[in-house]
């Protein structure tokens, strides 16, 4: 996969999904973009780009996915958030790993592959004190992800 941003990150997650996290801009303008392949070839590019946090918000946050493989989840956060909890339902909780990048000061990237069937119901970010400081209704996003996911008709 290619992109014009600068890489930021890559990993490898379960199932042998192999991803990179390219991010640039200005703080107005800011792209994020993570690339995923597993052994059959691509899962494709998807990402965000706008303000580098949204306004009133220490958490800008992307959700999605492809024709096939597991759902994406990408987040930018102020560097305050230690830890950054995505809600699936009223039981179920995972945390998505947060990392620096040295030439970008004062944000973290996140990135992490749920399964297509997890749902989002919201992201609360937590600082080094243990204390929500900010949380994102993901609801409108699971809508799309349904809707994707009907219209494309995938499961």
């Amino acid at each position: 996969m290619t992109s014009h941003l600068p890489l930021v990150g890559e990993g490898v997650v379960a199932g042998g999904i192999r991803w990179e996290l390219r991010a640039g801009g200005t703080e107005a303008e800011f792209a994020t973009l993570v690339s995923a392949w597993d052994d059959r070839g691509p899962l494709g590019e998807r990402g965000m780009a706008g303000p580098l946090l949204q306004p009133g918000h220490l958490v800008s946050l992307y959700t999605g996915g492809g024709d096939r493989g597991p759902r994406y989840v990408v987040a930018r956060t102020d560097s305050s958030v230690c830890t950054l909890e995505l809600e699936h339902d009223r039981r179920r909780k995972s945390d998505l790993p947060l990392f620096p990048v040295a030439a970008l000061e004062g944000v973290k990237f996140g990135v992490a592959f749920i399964d297509r069937d997890t749902p989002t119901r919201a992201a609360v970010a937590i600082d080094a004190g243990g204390r929500v400081v900010d949380r994102l209704d993901l609801t409108g996003h699971q809508r799309a992800w349904d809707r994707f996911r009907l219209i494309a008709g995938r499961s």
